[in-house]
C-alpha cells in the first residue's frame, strides 16, 4: 500500500533543511537530487491518475471528470489538471518505455509531456514504435532542442494528415487588452512569412537596444542593462515609434535574409540543387515551401556550402573582423550558444575567439564560436578557458579543472 505518512514525513523533513548552512557544492547537489526525486513523484502521480481515470471513480463518487476533481482537490487550474491526466493515460497505454524512463528518473515529466502532446490520434501508434529513439534524442540535448526534434519527427509522421496553419489565412491573429493597472497586454500568434518578419525584426531591434544600453552602462556603471524580455518590449515600442515617424512613400520595404544550406560535391564545390537542400531563415529555422516562395521575391539569398557532417566549407571571402558570411557560417555550425545547457539562439550571441585576437588569433571560422553575452563573459573570467579537442570539438574548462564538451544545435556529443 502507498504510505502517505512516510511520504509526508520525508517531504516535511526536507522542507525544513537550513539551506543557508549548505555549501555551494551541496546546494548544486541538492537541486540535482530534488530533480530526480520530482521525477519519481511525477511518475507515481501519473500511475495514480491513469488508474483513477480508467476506473471512472471520480465520476461515480463526485460527478466530476478526473481532471476537474483533481483541480478542485489540489487547488490547481482545471486545464493543468486535465493535461496531467491526459499525459498519464498516454504514458501508461501507449508509451511504456517512456513511462519506465520517467519512473527510473532518466527523463523529466516535461519531456514526457512533449512526446505525449505530439502524439495525436493519427500518429500515436507510429510514435509509440519510436520510444527508444525519442529517449536517444533526449540524451545530451537541451529542452528546446529536444522539443524541436520531437516536433519535426511528429511532422514527418503526420505529413498527410496534420493541420497546416500556413494554409489558413485566419490562423495568425493578435489581441490587445488592458491590465488592471492600466497597461496594455499584447498577445499574438503568427505563421509563415509574417512570423519570420515579426520575430526577426523584433530581435534585430532588441539587439540594437542591447548594444546601445551596454555601451552606455560601460560609461555609467549605475545604469542596469534590462533582461531580454524587457528589451524585447522596448524594441516593439521602438518599432512602433519608427513606423509612426516614417513617410511610407519614401521608405523601402524590409529585405529578409535566407540562408540556403547546400551540400558540397566531391570536390568541395556546391552540389546541384535537389530535394536535399534545406532553406532556412536567419536563425537557422527551416522554412516551409510556401514561405520560401514568398521570400524569394525580395530576400537576400546567402548560400552556405556544407560537407556531409554539416560543417560549412565556403562562405565567401573573410576580412579581419567577423563578417556576415563568417557569422552566418558560425550560426549554421553552432545553432546558438555552445555553452552546454544554454538555449540562446544565434541572434542573441557573440562570436568568441578561442585564440584571442589580442594574442595573435585570427578571425576565422575555425577560431570563432558562438556564445551568448552571459556565457561569453563567463569564458573570459579568470580561470575559465575554451579550446578544441582532438576531434575539433570545443571543450570548456572551469577554474576547478572540470572539463565538459560544448554543444552544437543544443546537443552535446558523447565523449570520444
Amino acid at each position: 500500500m502507498f504510505d502517505l505518512d512516510d511520504a509526508r514525513h520525508s517531504a516535511s523533513v526536507m522542507a525544513k533543511v537550513n539551506t543557508a548552512g549548505l555549501s555551494d557544492a551541496a546546494l548544486c547537489e541538492a537541486v540535482a537530487e530534488l530533480a530526480t526525486l520530482r521525477r519519481y513523484v511525477d511518475a507515481t502521480e501519473a500511475h495514480v491518475l491513469a488508474e483513477l481515470a480508467d476506473r471512472g471513480t471520480t465520476d461515480r463518487a463526485f460527478g466530476l471528470q478526473t481532471g476537474s476533481w483533481v483541480a478542485r482537490r489540489s487547488g490547481v487550474s482545471v486545464g493543468s489538471a486535465r493535461v496531467r491526466v491526459t499525459v498519464a493515460q498516454k504514458l501508461l497505454t501507449h508509451f511504456p518505455v517512456i513511462d519506465a524512463a520517467l519512473t527510473e528518473g532518466r527523463i523529466s515529466w516535461e519531456r514526457a509531456k512533449v512526446i505525449c502532446d505530439a502524439a495525436n490520434p493519427r500518429i500515436i501508434d507510429a510514435l509509440a514504435e519510436l520510444q527508444q529513439r525519442l529517449l536517444d534524442l533526449s540524451r545530451g540535448a537541451t529542452f528546446r532542442r529536444f522539443a524541436r526534434d520531437v516536433e519535426m519527427l511528429a511532422g514527418l509522421l503526420d505529413a498527410d494528415g496534420g493541420y497546416d496553419p500556413d494554409d489558413d489565412p485566419d490562423a495568425s491573429r493578435c489581441t490587445i487588452g488592458r491590465t488592471p493597472e492600466g497597461g496594455a497586454q499584447l498577445t499574438g500568434t503568427w505563421f509563415g512569412a509574417p512570423a519570420h518578419t515579426i520575430t526577426s525584426t523584433i530581435d534585430r531591434v532588441t539587439d540594437e537596444l542591447f548594444a546601445r544600453i551596454t555601451a552606455e552602462a560601460r560609461d555609467h556603471p549605475d545604469l542596469v542593462v534590462p533582461p531580454r524580455p524587457v528589451l524585447r518590449a522596448m524594441a516593439l515600442e521602438e518599432i512602433c515609434r519608427r513606423a509612426s515617424a516614417t513617410d511610407i512613400s519614401s521608405s523601402r520595404p524590409p529585405v529578409p535574409e535566407v540562408h540556403l544550406v547546400v551540400p558540397a560535391g566531391p570536390a568541395g564545390e556546391p552540389a546541384s540543387a535537389d530535394s536535399s537542400t534545406a532553406p532556412t531563415g536567419v536563425g537557422g529555422v527551416s522554412l516551409a515551401d510556401g514561405t520560401l516562395r514568398l521570400l524569394d521575391c525580395d530576400a537576400h539569398i546567402r548560400a552556405l556550402i556544407i560537407d556531409d557532417l554539416g560543417q560549412p566549407l565556403d562562405v565567401g571571402r573573410s576580412r579581419r573582423l567577423i563578417t556576415p558570411t563568417i557569422r552566418a557560417a558560425m550560426w549554421a555550425r553552432d545553432g546558438g550558444c555552445v555553452f552546454p545547457g544554454c538555449d540562446a539562439p544565434p541572434a542573441w550571441c557573440d562570436g568568441h575567439h578561442l585564440h584571442h585576437w589580442s594574442d595573435g588569433g585570427t578571425t576565422s571560422l575555425g577560431n570563432c564560436h558562438t556564445l551568448c553575452r552571459r556565457h561569453h563573459g563567463v569564458i573570459h573570467r579568470t580561470g575559465w578557458s575554451m579550446t578544441l579537442d582532438a576531434d575539433g570539438w570545443p571543450t570548456i574548462e572551469s577554474p576547478s579543472g572540470r572539463i565538459v564538451r560544448a554543444q552544437r544545435h543544443g546537443r552535446v556529443p558523447p565523449d570520444p
